[in-house]
């Protein structure tokens, strides 16, 4: 008890209190008390905050509460003890004094001489003295015996309720155990997830390495950061250097091989899981991937980006078209060709509410 009283890892709570108090609070946003609150102000955030102080979530609440009632039934003995103590020597002193009034009665009861008046009226007196005193006692010693019985009945209670601390402490126990357990499962599952993160990491790295040595012009690399994200790097004396410029025309060039290296990975994947039977066609969606890059780019993207897609699926204005178009018709990867535009107006003017879109022949 002095180590738990003395440890500053256990909250202070309000007792009787559960988690699922809380929840329904928070869930009302209105206290018993009356106070209305929203949802993530200083109340609200204060009370969801709290949660993991009450039990089941709080081991260290419920032994707090455990601690706090083996103190008050502590005190309770205590105090019935020192009652109990002083009831019985009260009792045995007035039972002393019962007998010893006892044997004052009998003695005078032997030295009475009939004869004499005087002897018997005080003897007499005596007498009824004694006897109201005894009658007295006796009172008392009813009281007292109630009074013990009276303190053994709660004796008995407060002895139940320590039993049934006693449970209770045996059970989270028990809860402590799983919740070990459960955390070295989390453990094990964070450190499989970080290591097969990590080889997902490496293969899309290679991928899109892969693709971007394709397409590039220069002797460049992409590294994938932590965030996913990419940085460029180029080549100068044989050392890479970050590219902090990204130029609009090499930026688009890497965000495709990203997407191509992605869409890579997804095929490698089928075929490691025997799932190569599976037709599953993986579109690939651009809008306007040519409006940032020169004729050269253009031409190697056209040409790499359907070895990578089932589908591509482009929107582009016209005059960003012509030179991609061109590969691929050369490559026949045109299955379909779409016309997106304003509806007009009878006087010819555009009609910015609807959209028109037609098969081109």
């Amino acid at each position: 008890m002095e180590f738990v009283d003395n440890s500053d890892e256990l909250n202070d709570v309000a007792p009787e209190v559960t988690a699922d108090t809380i929840k329904y609070l928070l869930n009302k946003k209105k206290c018993i008390c009356g106070t209305v609150f929203e949802k993530n102000d200083k109340i609200y955030e204060y009370l969801e905050k709290s949660i993991k102080n009450y039990p089941p979530e709080s081991i260290g609440t419920a032994t707090k509460r455990y601690i706090d009632a083996l103190h008050s039934c502590d005190t309770i003995n205590q105090i019935f003890r020192e009652s109990f103590e002083n009831n019985v020597d009260e009792y045995y002193r007035l039972s002393d004094g019962v007998s010893t009034n006892r044997r004052k009665i009998d003695k005078i009861s032997r030295k009475l001489d009939l004869s004499n008046e005087k002897i018997i009226k005080e003897t007499n007196r005596e007498y009824n003295d004694l006897s109201e005193k005894s009658d007295g006692i006796k009172t008392k010693i009813i009281l007292l015996k109630d009074e013990i019985e009276r303190d053994k009945k709660e004796f008995d209670k407060t002895q139940k309720e320590i039993d049934q601390k006693i449970i209770i402490n045996k059970n989270n126990e028990k809860l402590n155990k799983i919740i070990g357990i459960t955390e070295k499962i989390l453990q094990m599952l964070k450190d499989a997830y970080k290591a097969e993160e990590e080889n997902v990491k490496n293969e899309l790295q290679k991928e899109v390495q892969n693709v971007y040595a394709k397409v590039n012009r220069g002797s460049g690399k992409l590294e994938i950061t932590k965030k996913y994200d990419f940085k460029i790097f180029t080549k100068f004396n044989g050392e890479y250097y970050e590219d902090n410029a990204k130029g609009q025309g090499l930026s688009t060039v890497a965000a495709f091989a990203f997407v191509c290296g992605i869409t890579q990975m997804v095929k490698n994947n089928l075929k490691r899981n025997d799932r190569v039977h599976i037709n599953e066609p993986y579109p690939l969606v651009i809008d306007a991937p040519f409006s940032n890059m020169d004729i050269g780019y253009i031409k190697k993207v056209s040409e790499i980006l359907p070895q990578y897609a089932e589908q591509l699926v482009i929107l582009v204005k016209d005059d960003n078209f012509e030179v991609a178009k061109d590969i691929f018709k050369e490559n026949d990867k045109i299955g379909a060709e779409w016309k997106i535009s304003l509806d007009k107006y009878p006087d010819g003017s555009e009609n910015q509410f609807k959209t028109v879109i037609e098969r081109v022949s």
